[in-house]
């Protein structure tokens, strides 16, 4: 787990006033973020990626900056949680949080086929201002097939100071990358069979709500070799990915006598196809 912290005590008297929390635009900010984003891929595809973050919040707005929302399935599991809220000016630790005091829901609640689904969530409350939030927060994949993607500026009336994405994966692996948009500096090297990207973009411009999509930051990501379970595929190019399909799918009307047994019994009764989807769906 990344083991640095961003501080903004720097910035704090130029966001202590409330005649000073625009720009030269006079556009509200409500957050000043730094942050620090690491994605390490391993050679059996699994992924890890963590997340330090350092906010000045200077508004009841500004709190659901510093909402944080975890996702896990039976692919993703979240490793850690760790939160603290700062008084900037005293330095003084206001609250700390961990994963445990994270509330916990279900993202489908009316679909039972979905009950695996699941997300933690933690809301920052506070009547005070400005308060600072340092959140780490770390993340394990069982796979690489779903890679996430860079957007550094979160939450519009947010000013992002800093922002860095580091992606380290087997050369072997390789990844497919697009940049849209960024304005910073990127930096590769190879050492040792693996490949190290990173992408640092400062002192980015505030978006407003009226912001084009089009014209956001961000960086896409999409492996080239990956797995999915016990399953190895490419996609070097269309061929590659029709190959994983068709292997996901090799044996799947192999059914076992007892399980055919099951469904025959299951279905006894019905007289159409319609009524026997209906006893099968879940």
């Amino acid at each position: 787990m990344l083991s640095f912290l961003v501080g903004f005590f720097l910035l704090i008297p130029s966001v202590v006033h409330t005649d000073t929390l625009t720009s030269s635009k006079d556009i509200a900010i409500h957050s000043f973020l730094t942050e620090k984003k690491g994605l390490t891929i391993s050679e059996d595809f699994q992924v890890i990626t963590t997340n330090d973050v350092s906010m000045l919040i200077t508004s009841a707005e500004g709190l659901k900056h510093a909402t944080t929302i975890l996702g896990y399935d039976r692919l993703n599991e979240i490793i850690s949680f760790e939160l603290e809220v700062i008084d900037p000016i005293s330095k003084k630790s206001i609250q700390k949080v961990k994963l445990k005091d994270m509330s916990d829901f279900s993202a489908y609640s009316t679909m039972s086929i979905f009950d695996d689904n699941r997300y933690k969530r933690y809301e920052v409350k506070s009547g005070k201002f400005p308060i600072q939030v340092n959140i780490k927060t770390e993340v394990k994949s069982k796979t690489n097939f779903f890679l996430p993607n860079w957007v550094p500026v979160h939450h519009y009336n947010q000013k992002v100071v800093s922002s860095t994405f580091e992606v380290d994966y087997p050369t072997t692996h390789g990844l497919r990358v697009k940049e849209l948009n960024l304005l910073g500096e990127k930096i590769e090297e190879e050492l040792g069979g693996r490949t190290r990207m990173s992408w640092v973009e400062n002192d980015l411009p505030i978006q407003e709500p009226d912001l084009n999509d089009e014209e956001d930051h961000r960086l896409l990501l999409a492996p080239i070799k990956f797995g999915l379970e016990n399953y190895v595929g490419t996609m070097d190019d269309w061929s590659g990915l029709a190959s994983f399909l068709t292997q996901l799918n090799q044996n799947r009307n192999d059914l076992s006598a007892d399980f055919k047994a099951l469904i025959r019994e299951m279905t006894a009764s019905a007289e159409s196809t319609y009524p026997n989807l209906k006893i099968l769906s879940p």
